[in-house]
């Protein structure tokens, strides 16, 4: 059946569509809502059991009879429930399952051909359409066939999967992200049955039981996932901890499958519940043995919002590893033995430093697994608790917080020392998830500030700060000459350019000469004029006291 539910012709919209390039054709394919029908046709969810599918209109049967007079030919179940035979009569089909029409139309023709070999058989399932509502993209009536399931419908009405929705309730518009049920959908049937629908359960697991098949009628409600007060959690040691959605009835080995099963380093034997009491006053804590869980010889009810907990063992090696970046032979990722790795075994690893290494510039970061991603040198360190005694002032806090934010991430290593000078105590030893990062040398010199081209400009060996601050235009009409700076590449130390050599990477900062308004100049005239008034004065008495 090439027909949708709106009566478009599948064959000749295809057709027309290949008028038009490819990417129109698939648009309007989207659009029509035809490209999941189509695939949806031409795959089917395993064997048709004839004793579950019950058959319906447009339903298409074969019917082959081998006698003297044969009769061979495809027929189409009538809206009205009944399949015309030639040469046989009518056969009313309604309501009954593929294996009780078979056996009828067997019966029917068997009445004329008694000696009749009969072949009857399901050609092509038919093709309707259910109606999905709730908390979908596209709620409406949708395409399929009888062999479809519920999961079929659904992700034909698209679920929502954290998206943004805005809710007009009232003015302006709350924008919020929601998230599709996976679990409890439910499907009504046209005779009124209500059938529970667990997509999740059948995804992890496999179990058709919670995805049905489709009927004529049906009407699918998906409702929003609420986690946040209908939820089971688990943690610790499973392979996919988190938080699941709650069905009534699920149970603890239900759970434990969701998470994937325990890890190698799980306690078993001690599985610890956390669970409200029935008033929700307080928290009581339930011990279970695992292992009897997952092997089926004990069932452990679940309730809504129920924390399971399951203790890792300590000790239990596991790979760690290092990351190596820039100008070394080998690029990649290093796995260390833990607290027994130093960085001249990695380095060397990596096949040691290209020419081109920035050894003052190599860093060696560390992550804070506590914290994630986020990268932090010592997983003691807080920057709160180092200040909450301090004497600083406002301006001296400031700076505070940007050294630290700057190098909490650091390690502290000398890369010229240890690899230059060959010093060992220079050595560090690495961690699990550390980074090394090796840049590659500047051959230039960066010239920033108040100069009319700033930028790098190439470095020339003896030459000083005038040579590239001329190669970069000169100073400009604001400039504060005296102030300029260098910036040591590596230690990021500002010097004073009469104190140090120009090296590569080095950078020349040129300040600005502050903007003073009259009232600071008069301020400071004041200020000078009070106090040589005052020591004027100061002075008078002083002389008059001296004489009398």
């Amino acid at each position: 059946n090439n027909t949708n539910a709106q009566g478009t012709d599948v064959s000749r919209f295809l057709q027309g569509s290949r008028q038009d390039d490819d990417r129109r054709a698939v648009q309007m394919m989207e659009r029509a809502g035809l490209i999941e029908l189509l695939h949806y046709e031409t795959i089917l969810d395993g064997y048709i059991d004839p004793d579950e599918y019950v058959v319906g209109p447009m339903d298409l049967i074969t019917v082959d009879v081998v006698s003297e007079i044969p009769i061979s030919g495809n027929v189409i179940i009538s809206p009205e429930g009944k399949v015309s035979i030639p040469m046989v009569g009518s056969v009313d089909v309604s309501g009954l399952t593929l294996t009780e029409a078979k056996d009828r139309i067997h019966q029917t023709i068997q009445q004329k051909y008694i000696a009749a070999e009969i072949s009857i058989s399901l050609l092509s399932p038919r093709s309707f359409t259910v109606h999905v509502s709730g908390l979908v993209k596209r709620p409406g009536n949708h395409p399929v066939s009888a062999v479809h399931r519920a999961s079929n419908a659904v992700f034909l009405a698209g679920i929502y999967d954290g998206e943004e929705l805005d809710i007009r309730g009232g003015s302006p518009a709350v924008s919020s992200k929601f998230y599709s049920s996976l679990r409890n959908i439910e499907l009504h049937r046209a005779n009124g049955e209500t059938i529970e629908v667990d997509l999740f359960r059948y995804m992890v697991m496999g179990d058709n039981t919670y995805n049905p098949r489709l009927h004529d009628g049906d009407v699918i409600v998906v409702p929003p996932e609420d986690v946040e007060s209908n939820s089971v959690s688990i943690y610790g040691g499973v392979r996919l901890p988190g938080r699941y959605e709650y069905r009534e009835g699920d149970d603890l080995n239900l759970i434990l499958k969701f998470a994937q099963g325990f890890t190698k380093n799980a306690v078993k034997d001690s599985i610890q519940v956390a669970r409200f009491t029935e008033d929700g006053s307080d928290i009581e804590y339930l011990a279970v043995h695992g292992e009897t869980i997952l092997a089926g010889e004990n069932v452990f009810p679940l309730k809504r919002n129920d924390r399971i907990f399951v203790r890792k063992k300590q000790g239990v090696r596991r790979e760690h590893t290092v990351h190596v970046h820039g100008e070394v032979t080998y690029n990649g990722s290093f796995s260390i033995t833990r607290e027994n790795t130093k960085l001249s075994e990695v380095i060397g690893w990596a096949g040691g430093f290209t020419e081109n290494a920035a050894l003052s510039e190599a860093i060696v970061l560390r992550k804070n697994p506590q914290n994630g991603d986020r990268m932090t040198e010592v997983t003691a360190i807080d920057p709160n608790r180092l200040r909450r005694l301090s004497p600083m002032d406002p301006d001296e806090t400031a700076r505070f917080n940007a050294e630290m934010q700057v190098l909490q991430n650091t390690v502290a290593v000398d890369f010229n020392n240890l690899f230059r000078n060959n010093d060992p105590s220079a050595d560090i030893t690495l961690r699990d998830g550390d980074v090394i990062i090796v840049p590659s040398k500047l051959n230039t010199v960066f010239v920033f500030g108040q100069v009319v081209n700033p930028g790098h400009v190439t470095y020339m060996d003896g030459m000083d700060i005038d040579y590239y601050i001329a190669r970069s235009g000169g100073t400009s009409e604001v400039s504060r000459d005296r102030k300029i700076m260098v910036i040591k590449a590596g230690t990021r130390e500002w010097v004073n350019p009469g104190e140090t050599t120009l090296e590569p990477g080095d950078a020349i900062f040129v300040p600005r000469r502050p903007d003073r308004r009259f009232s600071y100049y008069y301020s400071i005239v004041r200020d000078a004029l009070q106090i040589s008034t005052a020591a004027a004065t100061i002075y008078l008495l002083i002389l008059q006291i001296s004489r009398n």
